[in-house]
């Protein structure tokens, strides 16, 4: 019996809330993708159609979908404030809401990323986890086919952002 709890507990604890975005200067996102284990895709590029949390209905599924980017959105006056005090490009918790923190990491070049997360995680994954995408953004920075602050679009990038998440989970 024990151990049918502790394995409905492992199931919630795959349910969490793991949201990433790439912000470009300007305040554009150019890349979102959902990292929870809640039912749904990702969305690389500006146009918001990953999936934010599951739902039981279309409506319901964009409500949190408009929750997530609305947060996000109100966290980038946090970051912007936040770069300015420190010399790290890891901030840190940059803001809260309800039970979810956002955590960020701002680029040389202004470009900020954020991650949503509902629980806390240890503050040496999250930092680690940031320093990994930013290698890798740089690498698609490099790429002479890509054009400053468009959508990332590769499903590499992706992929290896979902890996790099599995240690945050």
């Amino acid at each position: 019996m024990a151990s049918l709890r502790r394995r409905a507990g492992e199931g919630k604890s795959q349910q969490r809330m793991l949201y990433f975005c790439i912000v470009a200067k300007g305040d554009v996102p150019i890349f979102e993708v959902q990292l929870g284990g809640h039912a749904g895709g990702s969305a690389g590029g500006s146009g918001g159609k990953g999936a934010a949390g599951a739902g039981s209905g279309g409506g319901g599924l964009q409500q949190k979908e408009d929750l997530v980017q609305f947060i996000l959105h109100a966290a980038l006056d946090g970051v912007e404030h936040k770069v300015w005090t420190t010399t790290s490009m890891y901030l840190k918790t940059v803001d809260k809401f309800n039970d979810l923190l956002v955590s960020a990491f701002a680029t040389a070049g202004h470009v900020k990323m954020l991650l949503l997360h509902d629980h806390r995680v240890d503050e040496g994954h999250i930092k680690a986890f940031f320093h990994d995408v930013h290698e890798h953004y740089l690498k698609v920075l490099m790429n002479p086919f890509y054009e400053k602050n468009s959508a990332i679009t590769s499903p590499v990038f992706e992929e290896r952002v979902h890996s790099l998440a599995r240690r945050l989970t």
